[in-house]
């Protein structure tokens, strides 16, 4: 029997009378054929699935953001109202300290580089080539150890030709010390008669011992002028032989002279310390020149430095330099030695600035500043010149005196300086007490008066214990700019 057609779909209905098995093989229905791969419209499906619930979970995120929005909103107004209707005592807490007992210190802290107290540049007097080097850097001498020596031949040269001239010099008034005597030997023997040209017998006069004229005897004649005018002329032989005598004398004390100059030149070939001490720079090297042909001037030869004392100079700020003193005490720390700090004293303190047109850096900014020398007298044996060195100058001190916070202070009712005395927690009652204010800074004030070691003080402007632990107890280090307090308190 074959197939029907329903609705246009075709249908196959078997003789059912034909049951047998290969008439059921051959007459059952194929299975429907899929393509492979996966399915198109299960894909768009899927996505659109998606779409919809990212779509949904932006609308809850939009609606949690405008409900935490309002809820913000209505807070923050319970909060204003809350603030806005509290009692006065619920919005003003005050705040106390307590007055302390210490010592009060006002300080000017400034920085700079450490340096040898004393020194010496030994400069060469002489020309000529280094020869030998008997130190070297970091060496410690002793005032006329051989430093170096240097080798200059014309020095030798120069030393023996002033001894020729010495021993000429000498030759030269032996020569007119002879000359001398004799003058004195013929003026002594005076003048014969014959050598007068005489007529007379017997002897004519002479010259005396005094040096007068004397008659030999009184029997013979002779020429008067002839006499005379021998006289004087071995009279002008024994002057000229004084003159040639110290003459020569005089050429020998130059000869000595330049004799000793140029042993002394000789000498200077051995460059020794002038005075003890560490060799701090030491640029002598063998076969380098020295003298006016040596170098550039740039840097020392040799520098001795008396390091047993140290030095700071630092630069003060024209604000705080009016506080400083010759002989004030500071205290000296090292960045290289941070676990010392050495007692230093003000020695010097600059009348101008040493700034170019008068403007230097202080504390990091430009401003006017002046140089203050410390004195270190007993360093340690680490520092060493130009490491850095902070200081803390003492401008003010105060032994044992009442501290109150400087916010405390506040005018009083009678025109001077009060403090308010807390006198009841609870209520927060405050009486006020009027003082007398020995010194201050930004943080502190040194007082006396009417408030006494442990009175609560009300502190304005403060909204804490003003950051000191347990109050004003165990000391305190306050720094502002260049100015710098402190004040160590004795706690109960």
């Amino acid at each position: 029997m074959g197939p029907t057609f329903e609705n246009d779909r075709p249908r196959y209905r078997p003789d059912r009378t034909a049951r047998t098995p290969a008439n059921r093989a051959a007459l059952s229905v194929p299975p429907i054929l899929r393509p492979e791969g996966p399915d198109p419209e299960s894909a768009a499906l899927a996505k659109l699935r998606a779409q919809r619930a990212q779509r949904r979970r932006k609308r809850l995120i939009k609606r949690g953001i405008f409900a935490g929005v309002a809820v913000l909103a209505i807070v923050g107004a319970g909060v204003a109202y809350a603030v806005v209707t509290a009692p006065p005592d619920v919005l003003e807490q005050t705040v106390t300290d307590f007055v302390m007992r210490g010592d009060f210190t006002n300080e000017v802290s400034s920085a700079g580089s450490v340096e040898p107290y004393s020194s010496v540049v030994v400069t060469p007097q002489i020309d000529g080539t280094i020869d030998q080097v008997m130190v070297s850097a970091g060496s410690t001498v002793a005032a006329g150890d051989v430093l170096f020596t240097i080798k200059n031949d014309a020095l030798d040269r120069a030393v023996a030709e002033a001894e020729r001239g010495v021993r000429q010099a000498q030759n030269d008034v032996d020569n007119a010390s002879n000359a001398l005597d004799q003058a004195y030997a013929a003026k002594k023997a005076g003048v014969s008669l014959p050598a007068l040209g005489s007529a007379g017998a017997g002897e004519g006069p002479g010259i005396g011992e005094d040096g007068t004229a004397v008659a030999a005897n009184d029997t013979g004649g002779y020429d008067e002028d002839a006499y005379q005018a021998a006289v004087r002329d071995l009279q002008n032989q024994v002057n000229a032989a004084e003159s040639a005598l110290e003459g020569a004398q005089l050429a020998l004390e130059a000869a000595n002279e330049a004799y000793a100059q140029a042993v002394a030149a000789a000498e200077q070939r051995t460059v020794t310390a002038p005075a003890a001490g560490s060799l701090i720079a030491m640029n002598a090297v063998s076969g380098s020149p020295v003298g006016q042909g040596g170098g550039d001037g740039s840097q020392h030869l040799v520098q001795i430095a008396d390091l047993t004392r140290m030095k700071v100079t630092v630069q003060v700020s024209e604000v705080d330099i009016i506080k400083i003193a010759v002989g004030q005490t500071a205290t000296a720390t090292f960045s290289a030695v941070p676990d010392i700090a050495l007692a230093a004293e003000v020695v010097s303190i600059a009348s101008t600035t040493n700034a170019e047109g008068g403007m230097g850096y202080y504390g990091g900014m430009g401003g006017v500043t002046y140089a203050v020398e410390l004195l270190i007298p007993e360093p340690d044996p680490r520092l060493k010149p130009g490491m850095t060195a902070s200081v803390s100058i003492v401008t003010e001190s105060h032994e044992g005196v009442l501290l109150v916070p400087a916010a405390a202070l506040q005018p009083s009712s009678t025109g001077g300086t009060c403090v308010l005395v807390q006198t009841d927690p609870e209520t927060q009652e405050t009486v006020e007490r009027e003082v007398a204010v020995i010194a201050k800074n930004a943080s502190l004030a040194a007082v006396e008066g009417g408030v006494k070691e442990g009175d609560p003080v009300v502190v304005s402007g403060y909204g804490g214990d003003m950051g000191f632990e347990g109050g004003m107890g165990g000391g305190m280090a306050v720094a502002g700019g260049d100015m710098a307090a402190t004040a160590d308190v004795a706690a109960g």
